[in-house]
């Protein structure tokens, strides 16, 4: 651990149940391409803090849904964010243009709001880590 014996690590890290509308969707659309990894729990992430040599001191747990104009306009803010790529995104193959058509037509129709446009839910983990005091 770089950490100072008084020092504190704070963090927020999105967990598993983030994007549960997309993976759904795509399980519907594509289930033969699989994404190859998902998220942490909150207790997986505790987990390996303490592994690392932290103690978890203080922790909240948010479920925020956050609203979109469209399906496609989902899909553009998650790519302006950064978070389109990696095992928890990706089966290794990429949807064909017939199978991005179906998902976005599929997270419409299964996902939308009143207001006519789509919802996403964020599982979100706000965390303070500390130095495990040595024996």
């Amino acid at each position: 651990c770089m950490l100072t014996p008084d020092g504190r690590l704070i963090f927020s890290m999105m967990l598993r149940g983030t994007l549960i509308e997309l993976h759904e969707s795509r399980r519907r659309v594509a289930h033969e391409k699989p994404v190859m990894s998902s998220l942490p729990n909150a207790e997986e992430v505790q987990a390996e803090l303490e592994e690392a040599g932290l103690v978890v001191s203080d922790k909240h747990e948010e479920v925020v849904q956050a609203e979109y104009p469209s399906a496609t306009d989902f899909l553009y803010a998650l790519h302006n964010l950064g978070v389109t790529g990696g095992a928890v995104s990706s089966s290794g193959q990429p949807l064909s243009r017939m199978e991005v058509a179906e998902f976005l037509a599929d997270y419409a129709e299964c996902y939308s709001t009143k207001e006519g446009g789509v919802f996403a839910t964020y599982r979100i983990l706000y965390a303070v880590a500390v130095p495990r005091k040595k024996a």
